[in-house]
């Protein structure tokens, strides 16, 4: 059974689209991308074509992943922003500049030069592949991979399918699905999880609620003085210490963290009782505490001239509160549970911060005290 020729093109216009409803657009000028290039492809694979196929492949394997690294690098703002505009004229440029060099060129023509520039191309991807794997610009968990996936396979694509027009409407067409799938794997992943710190979001810890059966433990963290490190040093350095605290809870052995809401967040551990979970809670309130928070961006002008700079490093003094409760016969749903948790967290606020506080009345603090100015 032949796929259609038009189904790749309905595929990549669907990605297209759903990419730019969904607040996507490095998605749908990437699926813009990819259905230019099988356009191009198609009609160089008929007859009686003028187009070069092998000058599109080894300039289209340069071009795609530079297109994708620069979607990728640049911030979203859009599919029909002024920014998204000047990204369409962009791709536009690209591709009549590729349709007037594979029309110029005669076939069969410097063979070596377009073995070259596929080599080329293929080692261009592999770089790419790698950094999109590692980026931390990546906006979330996901988007870096399926970049680096949807690439790999888009440069299969492209040389594969350059030998048939049957194998590049079947592979294209796997494309587009992946395209479209791409829109929904991003679209859950920014749902379910939070921008800022990479976190799971509420609403994942409301849907991992709702499927707790057995006995659990719920802690509630909350940044200590974090209003006053707002408003000594601005909201960009309140966001820094969220991120801070994050990278501290994705670290963390003894259960999920998730953020809740401004400066809380909240942990569940299941198959621990509040016992075996408070020692761990301590131990993770004092890591907090003792690993410094050196304040980003604070650089002299002197650094502009060449010249390393004598003012010292800002260090901001950050601590958590914990508020522990779990499960039991008089607390035994789990918004009873955060309720209770988030008494014992005020406890905590109340008998001075920089502590760990729980339900049967058990109580540690740290000896070291900062203040938060």
């Amino acid at each position: 059974m032949e796929i259609p020729s038009w189904a790749p093109y309905a595929l990549g216009l669907a990605a297209f689209i759903l990419g730019a409803v969904f607040h996507l657009s490095r998605v749908s000028f990437v699926a813009l991308t990819g259905l230019g290039l099988y356009a191009l492809m198609a009609y160089a694979l008929q007859d009686n074509s003028v187009l070069n196929p092998d000058c599109l492949t080894a300039l289209g394997a340069v071009i795609i992943p530079v297109n994708i690294l620069l979607f990728f690098c640049l911030p979203d703002r859009g599919a029909w922003s002024k920014s998204g505009i000047l990204r369409l004229w962009i791709v536009f440029f690209e591709f009549m500049v590729l349709l007037l060099a594979a029309g110029l060129i005669p076939h069969g023509n410097i063979l070596e030069w377009f073995f070259g520039a596929k080599m080329l191309g293929v080692i261009i991807t592999m770089i790419s592949m790698i950094y999109l794997m590692i980026s931390e610009r990546r906006p979330g968990r996901m988007e870096g991979p399926a970049f680096a996936l949807t690439l790999g396979s888009m440069l299969a694509v492209l040389i594969v399918g350059s030998e048939s027009v049957t194998a590049l409407h079947i592979m294209n067409g796997v494309l587009g699905c992946e395209f479209i799938y791409m829109v929904f794997l991003l679209t859950w992943e920014y749902s379910f999880f939070d921008d800022l710190t990479q976190l799971p979001s509420r609403k994942t810890l409301n849907h991992r609620l709702a499927q707790l059966s057995g006995p659990f433990a719920v802690a509630m963290v909350d940044v200590d003085h974090f209003k006053k490190i707002n408003d000594t040093y601005g909201h960009d350095v309140g966001d820094q210490v969220l991120k801070y605290i994050a990278s501290h809870l994705k670290a963390i052995d003894f259960g999920t963290a998730y953020r809740y809401g401004g400066e809380e967040f909240a942990i569940i551990s299941t198959g621990r009782d509040k016992e075996a979970l408070f020692p761990l809670c301590d131990q993770f309130r004092t890591a907090v505490t003792n690993r410094p928070f050196i304040l980003r961006g604070q650089r002299s002008s002197a650094k502009q001239f060449g010249r390393q700079s004598d003012r010292p490093r800002k260090i901001i003094p950050v601590t958590v509160s914990i508020g522990l409760a779990q499960s039991s016969l008089a607390c035994r749903g789990p918004q009873e549970v955060i309720i209770e948790a988030d008494k014992m967290l005020y406890r905590a606020k109340q008998h001075g911060r920089n502590r760990v506080e729980c339900v049967n009345g058990k109580g540690r603090s740290s000896k070291r005290r900062h203040p938060a100015s």
